[in-house]
C-alpha cells in the first residue's frame, strides 16, 4: 500500500522533509492562481497550485487531465478537462525525457501541487515527475514524467 504524509513538504536544496518552514531555507514560496509564461525563470523551490479540477469518486470517469489523490487509504480524483473548472496546470504534458524534468507533482494537504525541483532559465522548458506518491489517474503508474508545454500566451 502507498503511503502518503501530505502534511509536510520537501526541501530542494536540503533533500529533508520540513512541516512549516525548512531549517536553513525558510518558508517555502507558493504562487497561487498564476500562469507560467513560456520561457519564464522558475526558482528552485517555488510552489504552484493547486491544481483545479472536477471532483471524481470514479476512476473510470478520469481523462489524461486526471490526478489521483490519496486520502485515509482511499483513491479519489480531480480531473482538470474542463477548461471552465480548470487553471493552467492542465496544460501540464508528458516530456521526452528525465533530464527535461524540473518540476515536481506532490499531493499536500489533499491538493495536487507543482514544486520547481531545480533552477530553470529563461527560455527553457519545463517537465516534471510525481513525487512517487502522486499519480496521475491516466497512467495509473508510481512513477511518471510529465513537461509543461505552453504557448506564447498565459494561459
Amino acid at each position: 500500500m502507498l503511503a502518503v504524509d501530505d502534511k509536510r513538504l520537501f526541501c530542494e536544496r536540503c533533500q529533508l522533509y520540513f512541516s512549516d518552514s525548512c531549517p536553513a531555507h525558510g518558508p517555502p514560496h507558493f504562487i497561487k492562481d498564476s500562469a507560467v509564461l513560456e520561457g519564464s525563470h522558475l526558482s528552485q523551490g517555488s510552489i504552484f497550485g493547486p491544481y483545479e479540477g472536477e471532483g471524481l469518486l470514479s476512476r473510470q470517469a478520469c481523462t489524461k487531465y486526471s490526478w489521483a489523490i490519496k486520502d485515509k487509504g482511499f483513491f479519489f480524483y480531480v480531473d482538470g478537462s474542463d477548461e471552465s473548472k480548470a487553471n493552467w496546470m492542465r496544460y501540464v504534458a508528458c516530456a521526452s525525457s528525465e533530464t527535461e524534468q524540473n518540476l515536481t507533482v506532490f499531493q499536500y494537504h489533499g491538493r495536487i501541487y507543482y514544486r520547481v525541483s531545480k533552477e530553470t532559465p529563461a527560455g527553457w522548458s519545463c517537465g516534471c515527475g510525481s513525487a512517487g506518491s502522486t499519480v496521475p489517474c491516466w497512467a495509473f503508474s508510481w512513477v511518471t514524467t510529465c513537461g509543461l508545454r505552453l504557448g506564447r500566451r498565459r494561459r
